[in-house]
């Protein structure tokens, strides 16, 4: 199984690429040292969070985005999450409840 530092790393990568920047350049732009992003991209640095956000800011990306790309979700199961809590964030405590209620019986009764 392929580690978390590495998989962020080859995101990194990717990115940085797809820019058309060399990692001296995307250093320079993270105020880090091109050691640390060679390092970083082979997956044997992780980041901070401070790093983090430099890098996505770096690279053109949200944090969010960056994070995404190198450790996608269900993509479909996370925009049907999105819209459930859509609707209930418009719900009042007695729908709440109700709806609760509705949810357990249909998960238990499956």
């Amino acid at each position: 199984m392929r580690k978390v530092s590495e998989a962020f790393g080859e995101t990194i990568r990717a990115l940085r690429k797809n820019l058309g920047m060399t990692q001296e350049r995307l250093a320079e732009a993270c105020d880090r040292h091109p050691v640390f992003i060679s390092e970083l991209e082979r997956g044997r640095r992780s980041p901070s969070l401070d790093t983090i956000l430099r890098l996505s800011e770096a690279l053109k990306v949200s944090p969010s985005d960056l994070m995404e790309l190198a450790f996608p979700s269900d993509a479909e199961r996370c925009e049907l999450k999105k819209q459930i809590a859509a609707l209930v964030a418009q719900q009042g405590a007695d729908d709440l409840k109700r709806l609760l209620a509705i949810i357990k019986a249909y998960l238990e009764a499956r």
